[in-house]
């Protein structure tokens, strides 16, 4: 499941689905944007849920494939600083990077939408990954000067 909080591992929490029903459920694995659960009870009962909730997935139209306009590159320099929009700087480890943005490992949270600054390139946050997250730049690179000797 996805959503805009992530309960604890063991939370018991209600659920209900249109087209499904009511239902006990347990959080059995969280990640960064989303979320496992268990279906433990009342309501219908477990099997018919699984199988509800695959037919529904199965209606919705399958995910477009993320195309990639531009290679990606890992720099030779990956740190680089990230400031906030209130001047607060974090450090943070270059992943990967192209002419339109950047992956980043960072210790420090930020929200999907926020404005930063990618050492001299103010970008956006666009997603979160493991261990940190995906920026955009909000003006692209020069695609041929992107290379293992890039210096944001």
């Amino acid at each position: 499941m996805r959503s805009a909080s992530i309960p604890p591992i063991d939370a018991q929490l209600g659920c209900s689905i249109r087209g499904v029903g009511e239902m006990e459920i347990r959080v059995v694995r969280a990640g960064t944007a989303d979320f496992a659960v268990r279906v433990m009870g009342r309501g219908a009962k477990p099997g018919e849920v699984v199988r509800s909730l695959v037919g529904l997935a199965r209606l919705q139209a399958p995910p477009p494939e993320e195309v990639r306009v531009h290679r990606r590159v890992v720099p030779k320099r990956r740190t680089v600083e990230i400031a906030l929009a209130d001047g607060t700087g974090i450090p943070a480890r270059i992943l990967n990077l192209s002419a339109s943005g950047v992956a980043l490992q960072l210790d420090t949270q930020v929200e999907v939408g926020q404005a930063i600054v990618v050492g001299r390139h103010r970008a956006k946050v666009a997603r979160r990954i493991d261990g940190g997250v995906g920026a955009a730049f909000l003006i692209p690179l020069d695609e041929a000067t992107v290379g293992e000797h890039t210096v944001l």
